[in-house]
């Protein structure tokens, strides 16, 4: 579906940032679509936050993607609640493609804006089977740095750390307030997790 988001949108190019006068971004989304059922897919999980699916461009056999169910562009958009289930879904996810699949590890992978190479104008967290010589170079070129570039890096990242957990994240977004896992979502990824033994 990731793909699918490049050449196969209804609405080419769709902005992360959208400034569109439409009151509801989901419509426009076709991964909402999905989750609406008005898009078919092939689900391997879903419970009441997320839906996980596999890729139809798949890195490898059994890529599977993981979306939450409501519509959120970027990561900071998400509640904690809902990035939490997304974490331990995409475990308990990566652990039985491991066994189903006979690989030897997984690729999780969230591309976090534009920049990051996100084209899909919703949050997906990718879950790609690897085995030694893939192929699937996901390993970025290392760069050396001075102590003192380290040091202002460190402290650049404090800064942006300390303003945003200063800021409550409920405040900036449309998000609903944090809410504890359904008893049924809870259930049903514990479950999975029994599959998995």
């Amino acid at each position: 579906y990731a793909r699918m988001s490049e050449s196969s949108l209804p609405i080419p190019n769709l902005p992360l940032a959208t400034s569109q006068s439409t009151s509801d971004p989901s419509e426009n989304c076709v991964f909402c679509h999905i989750v609406k059922g008005k898009i078919p897919a092939k689900k391997v999980y879903e419970d009441d936050v997320v839906l996980a699916l596999l890729d139809i461009y798949p890195a490898a056999q059994g890529h599977v993607i993981v979306l939450p169910k409501r519509h959120a562009q970027i990561l900071p958009q998400l509640n904690d609640t809902e990035l939490a289930h997304l974490g331990i879904t995409a475990k308990v996810l990566s652990q039985a493609i491991i066994k189903s699949f006979d690989c030897k590890g997984t690729s999780l992978i969230i591309q976090n804006g534009a920049a990051a190479g996100q084209r899909a104008p919703h949050v997906i967290l990718h879950i790609i089977p690897r085995v030694d010589g893939d192929g699937i170079f996901l390993n970025p070129e290392s760069k050396s740095l001075s102590a003192t570039e380290q040091e202002e890096l460190l402290s650049n990242v404090k800064r942006g750390a300390q303003q945003t957990t200063s800021h409550s994240p409920q405040s900036t977004t449309n998000s609903p307030p944090p809410t504890s896992h359904s008893q049924q979502s809870t259930a049903d990824l514990d479950e999975l997790a029994e599959l998995m033994r």
